[in-house]
């Protein structure tokens, strides 16, 4: 049958194919003119020489497309053409540029992009204010690209240099509706991307260094570094952690670096980066995801840079968000009874009738009845069901509550109300006693 309905295709589009005429890529309506097009092809073929097997699609077009109607159905006709895919990978580059509003260093990106074609920058010390102005941020976003930035909400004197986080995204991208907890020891930011078989959100930190007006003791940052990890790590997809954290990684014997080390290791994180991020060979700028995720990080650097950080590129594997198998469940349609012929059929049931005498034939006779009276108003129905998201079953709702309230910004009043009682009471009791 498949086949009648394919040879049925085939011979159709091949007889309207040949319908349709075939013009001459040379028209020779103006004979006074032909010569001259002739030299004129000549010469412009030798000035641009072109491989044969490129003609065949380029050169030809209309031949190709009407002088092989058989090709061209054949190709219709493959069932074994899938749509194309989208991209495997992501390349995202780290990079603390120091003012991205300076010629020199927004020129830097472009070279950049020439020479690793990065998806995502992810830059911290952008130096962009709130009052930065719409033209200074269409001269510093090279082309092809969209610029976000996030500049740090100063509270005292505006004009204090630094700071400042931002995405450059490659176009075209869909972004997705996303939302960060309220961390006062650092800045950060994030993005999440749509792609074509799954998603990914990327963090971006910066923390002040302690010669910053905005730094903060290091027990607060990991305060709020838990905090924020407590957020992230519930992300239902892909995630990324990166920035620059001004944090000497290379010396796994400080006391911060060790605390902060012990953070990864409690929400399952692994930090990537082993190599120097700085030009005074400190390791400041950080990779950092799920220990069990299947984006397979591969860093590089250049030491190429506008500014004393040395860009981090991260490529990172793109995969179709693995579902959970199809599963078989069972149910039975128990609104749908009709109670009236239901009682009716009981009633003239030999469990009504002629009930048994003993207890043991009582209770056979009271299960049969109503088993089979089932079978008959509300028979069983087993259906494959294919979940169209990934399951997270440990995401329970006392842990998505609380997700959200730690979201919230501290000074709500009704905060602690609702932490100290419902079932969020004992994860709260939890948290404090970690």
């Amino acid at each position: 049958m498949h086949f009648v309905y394919y040879s049925c295709i085939f011979f159709f589009l091949s007889s309207f194919l040949h319908r349709s005429p075939m013009s001459s890529s040379c028209n020779h309506s103006h004979p006074t003119h032909s010569s001259l097009h002739h030299i004129a092809c000549q010469q412009h073929s030798q000035l641009t020489h072109t491989p044969s097997a490129t003609f065949l699609l380029i050169d030809h077009p209309r031949a190709f497309r009407f002088h092989s109607p058989s090709l061209l159905a054949f190709l219709l006709l493959s069932v074994d053409i899938e749509l194309n895919p989208g991209p495997t990978a992501l390349t995202v580059c780290t990079l603390n540029i120091r003012s991205i509003l300076r010629p020199l260093h927004s020129a830097a990106l472009s070279d950049l992009i020439d020479s690793h074609n990065p998806d995502l920058f992810c830059l911290t010390e952008t130096w962009i204010k709130p009052t930065t102005s719409s033209a200074e941020l269409l001269n510093c976003t090279p082309p092809n690209y969209s610029f976000t930035s996030i500049p740090r909400k100063h509270s005292g004197n505006n004009s204090t240099t630094g700071s400042g986080t931002g995405f450059l995204i490659r176009e075209p991208f869909t972004e997705l509706p996303t939302r960060l907890p309220e961390i006062s020891a650092f800045e950060s930011s994030s993005i999440t991307l749509q792609l074509s078989r799954s998603k990914i959100s990327v963090f971006n930190i910066y923390r002040p260094p302690s010669s910053s007006p905005f730094s903060k003791p290091n027990s607060v940052f990991l305060d709020d570094f838990n905090s924020f990890l407590s957020f992230a790590a519930t992300t239902p997809h892909e995630f990324m952690i990166t920035g620059d954290f001004n944090m000497h990684l290379h010396n796994p014997t400080d006391h911060l670096t060790s605390q902060f080390l012990s953070l990864h290791s409690s929400f399952n994180l692994t930090q990537h980066v082993n190599f120097p991020t700085h030009n005074k060979s400190h390791i400041l700028d950080l990779v950092i995801t799920s220990s069990d995720c299947s984006l397979a990080p591969s860093l590089s650097s250049f030491h190429c840079s506008p500014s004393d950080h040395f860009p981090v590129f991260t490529r990172l594997s793109i995969n179709a968000t693995r579902l959970p198998a199809p599963t078989l469940h069972s149910f039975r349609r128990l609104q749908s009874i009709d109670i009236g012929s239901f009682l009716t059929d009981l009633k003239s049931s030999p469990l009504i009738t002629h009930p048994p005498k003993s207890l043991g034939s009582l209770l056979i006779a009271y299960n049969t009845t109503l088993s089979s009276l089932l079978n008959k108003h509300a028979p069983i129905i087993t259906k494959l069901t294919r979940r169209q998201s990934p399951s997270n079953p440990w995401f329970i709702p006392a842990l998505r509550a609380y997700n959200l309230l730690s979201a919230m910004p501290k000074t709500s009043g009704n905060t602690p109300t609702l932490l100290s009682t419902g079932p969020l009471s004992s994860l709260c009791k939890i948290s404090t006693t970690t």
